[in-house]
Order: structure tokens, then C-alpha cells, then sequence
């Protein structure tokens, strides 16, 4: 079997991700041995009670933030990007981490960075895609986030 030195995260959706109207999706792609798996799913599972009564006049339903945390001696690191797929009506949204910064990092700057990307990546959506007040929403929804997983490390 060849050694996979790039990989995406094998995260499951829930039936509480997939019963709401807006799905917020964080889907890290990183070297091999990148841990990223307490931020991306704490994000994610907290969205979804933090906005359960926003009703969202977005156009698309989904948004899929791919933050790429690359070693460049492994790999090249993907382009920035964000793309419309009409057909799931959905925005795919990626952007890099410096992987160096990333590993040198304490678990709580991980976390600002982790929610730095997705923010600037949500902030990168055209206003056709998501309406001005949903990026309002889901970035304070993003802050409130991390102010709670930073409580949850201190305990």
C-alpha cells in the first residue's frame, strides 16, 4: 500500500448536521500526522446549536471551508479558492494555514487560527452566495465558538 502523504478528514455527518436548513461544513486537507480533529468537529457541532434559530436567506444551503494545513517539503500547497456548485447549491471555499505556524502553535492559538480561516473564508463568498447578514451570523457564531472551546482547554 502506498503511503498517503496528503489526506482529507473522514469526518461522518450526523442527522443533527444533515435535519438543518444551513449546513456550515469545515473539512481540513493536510499533510499525514496533521492533527486538526478538535478544532474542525468542535466548530461544526457547535454551529449548528449557536444558529438552530437563525432563519438563513442565503441561496445556497451549504458551504464547505477547506482549510490546507500542507508541510511544503512533502507537498504543494493548493491555491486559495472559492467555487459555486449550482447542481448542490453549495460554495466550496479553500484556503491555506502556514503549516509551520500551525505546528509551532499552542492547542490555543491552533484554535484562532482555526477559526481565523474559517472566518476569512466565509468572508471570501460572494454576496450572490450568502447574504451579508449570514456572514454576520455565522462569523459572531465563529467567535462564540472559539470563546468556548478556549474555556474547554482551560478545564
Amino acid at each position: 500500500m502506498q503511503p498517503r502523504p496528503i489526506e482529507w478528514s473522514e469526518r461522518v455527518t450526523t442527522p443533527a448536521q444533515t435535519d438543518v436548513p444551513f449546513k456550515l461544513m469545515v473539512r481540513p486537507f493536510t499533510t499525514v500526522g496533521v492533527d486538526t480533529r478538535y478544532p474542525f468537529t468542535l466548530f461544526e457541532d457547535e454551529l449548528i446549536g449557536l444558529t438552530a434559530g437563525h432563519v438563513f436567506g442565503s441561496p445556497v444551503r451549504r458551504v464547505v471551508v477547506t482549510p490546507a494545513i500542507i508541510d511544503p517539503t512533502v507537498a504543494v500547497p493548493p491555491k486559495d479558492y472559492s467555487k459555486f456548485n449550482r447542481k448542490e447549491g453549495s460554495v466550496f471555499v479553500g484556503n491555506k494555514i502556514d503549516y509551520k505556524i500551525w505546528e509551532s502553535s499552542s492547542q490555543d492559538r491552533k484554535l484562532e487560527i482555526f477559526a481565523e480561516s474559517i472566518k476569512s473564508s466565509i468572508l471570501t463568498i460572494s454576496p450572490k452566495y450568502i447574504t451579508p447578514a449570514d456572514c454576520v451570523t455565522l462569523t459572531q457564531a465563529i467567535e462564540r465558538i472559539l470563546h468556548i472551546a478556549k474555556a474547554r482547554l482551560l478545564n
